[in-house]
């Protein structure tokens, strides 16, 4: 999945408040996963450092927990067609990311936090960010 950005919302945004937004998730045990959680702590010989998280984002299989924020590592940078692909993908409305979620993805609510970078495209109400928060389940 990829950003589109759009004519007339080509600059960078920074959150100057904390934004509502909400995202698709899965639960990273569930079985369309391969029950990802269980594969990290076998191929882990050190089970003290073992870090679990609670859910996985479509495509990409980000790594997410609950209440925790999830960054990445440098910038929102586009390419020349208009898109970006790295960055953490949201929607403005539960009602959005209900209408594309899969049978086995639910919707949390999330938080893209004050201070964070990010984008905005009204016409597929997505944002892409270099933060997010996952916050609750709806």
């Amino acid at each position: 999945m990829c950003f589109q950005i759009r004519e007339g919302y080509e600059k960078e945004l920074l959150a100057t408040e904390d934004i509502i937004c909400y995202k698709r998730l899965s639960y990273a045990k569930d079985e369309y996963h391969f029950n990802i959680n269980y594969f990290e702590r076998d191929m882990n010989k050190d089970y003290d450092d073992y870090n679990p998280f609670d859910f996985i984002s479509p495509f990409r299989l980000e790594k997410y927990s609950l209440g925790e924020i999830k960054s990445i590592q440098g910038n929102l940078i586009g390419n020349s067609l208009g898109e970006i692909h790295v960055g953490l993908h949201s929607y403005s409305s539960a009602i959005h990311a209900n209408f594309f979620k899969s049978s086995y993805e639910m919707i949390y609510e999330c938080i893209i936090p004050k201070g964070s970078k990010y984008y905005y495209n009204p016409n597929h109400n997505e944002y892409v960010s270099n933060q997010l928060i996952v916050m609750k389940n709806l």
